[in-house]
């Protein structure tokens, strides 16, 4: 008999498009409650992909919020705002963030794919299923 899982409050899927690609991610909102929350109501967000030197990807997203819970390092496919630039981050590599920024989510799927985004192009982030 399959096990049947109840969706979560703290985990809020999300597909990211890219390069041709959809990948899976999720939000969690206990990494930075009040900034998720934002987050999740701006969605579906779109905009054109900036580079951070082969590190991450961030585009401008309509959202004023302070540092919460904030890193200065991330790992490959962790999501990040980073609140200076009022910017989402996508990591492609393990790097630090010239930044402090508030890690929001992470990718269930490998960022590898997202290499193959080129400057300026376009990005779009909206809600999964379950």
């Amino acid at each position: 008999m399959a096990e049947l899982r109840a969706p979560s409050l703290s985990r809020v899927a999300v597909l990211v498009e890219a390069a041709g690609v959809t990948l899976r991610g999720e939000l969690v909102r206990h990494w930075a409650p009040f900034t998720v929350s934002k987050l999740l109501a701006l969605l579906p967000m779109t905009g054109r992909a900036t580079w951070y030197q082969d590190a991450f990807i961030y585009f401008p997203v309509p959202l004023q919020e302070g540092l919460e819970k904030a890193r200065s390092s991330f790992a490959e496919g962790e999501m990040a705002f980073m609140p200076s630039g009022a910017a989402l981050c996508i990591f492609a590599a393990s790097a630090p963030s010239p930044r402090p920024a508030n890690p929001v989510g992470r990718l269930l799927d490998s960022a590898k794919p997202l290499r193959a985004l080129r400057e300026g192009g376009p990005i779009a982030i909206r809600r999964g299923e379950g």
